[in-house]
């Protein structure tokens, strides 16, 4: 269920392709968890 699920939040955006979650910031910015 979580293959390529993408949330839009406020400007946010999640996208996990099953081995990593990216997040995009509303100021454009990606965080990367290790």
């Amino acid at each position: 269920p979580w293959h390529h699920h993408r949330v839009h939040d406020q400007g946010w955006h999640l996208n996990f392709d099953g081995h990593t979650l990216t997040i995009h910031r509303p100021d454009g910015t990606t965080l990367d968890p290790p």
